[in-house]
């Protein structure tokens, strides 16, 4: 175990340096921070980015009930 106490350091910190070397990491920086810079959304595609975020977050809520709702079944019927 690592002197952190998370055995998952080194692990993650050998995955990091395996991705700078195959510049995967400067990729998506360029992609995402140098080439799209200054770019803008339309007003459709950030409604509908919007939209969609929406429609997630409702859909994660009802699955979180539905699964609460099952959980409390399950132990009621257990205790």
């Amino acid at each position: 175990m690592h002197e952190s106490g998370s055995p998952w350091i080194p692990l993650l910190s050998r995955e990091i340096v395996n991705l700078q070397q195959q510049q995967v990491i400067a990729k998506i920086y360029k992609k995402w921070w140098v080439d799209m810079a200054g770019t803008k959304c339309t007003d459709d595609e950030e409604e509908d980015a919007v939209n969609s975020n929406a429609l997630g977050v409702r859909y994660i809520i009802i699955a979180y009930f539905v699964l609460a709702a099952i959980l409390s079944a399950i132990f009621d019927f257990c205790n």
